[in-house]
């Protein structure tokens, strides 16, 4: 099941958000309620590994954030569990761990709604930050 409306894939739009903002939301689709990440997203973290190799000195934090669905603990090891799939998919791909930082946050930090499906699906997000 996705969890996640999945964005263009675009590395170039990734760097770009990164630059402006210092993060990019990065829309994975995961299992539901599990960390397996869904072969739909292969674009986007393929879009990632492109961005990471363009760039040999960026270094990321992968944040993982959950919808309110769930316990505050359930969902902080949802997210961290989903954060560190994502960080061991680009390491897979090649990209070197000390590049990579991975927690998660549960359901702090919304950016919509909780209320309805679309709101939820907002809310489940893996953040790129660019770290100095």
């Amino acid at each position: 099941m996705q969890t996640a409306a999945l964005l263009p894939a675009d590395a170039g739009q990734l760097k770009a958000d990164l630059d402006k903002t210092g993060k990019a939301v990065l829309h994975v689709n995961f299992a539901t309620d599990r960390t397996q990440i869904l072969p739909t997203s292969k674009p986007q973290m393929d879009a990632v590994v492109a961005l990471l190799k363009a760039d040999p000195s960026l270094k990321l934090a992968i944040n993982g954030y959950t919808d309110d669905t769930g316990t505050d603990a359930h969902n902080v090891t949802l997210s961290d569990g989903r954060a560190k799939a994502v960080q061991a998919a680009l390491v897979a791909a090649g990209i070197k761990a000390d590049r990579l930082q991975a927690k998660g946050y549960g359901r702090v930090s919304p950016v919509s709604n909780n209320t309805d499906e679309t709101g939820k699906a907002a809310n489940r997000r893996v953040e790129l930050v660019k770290l100095p």
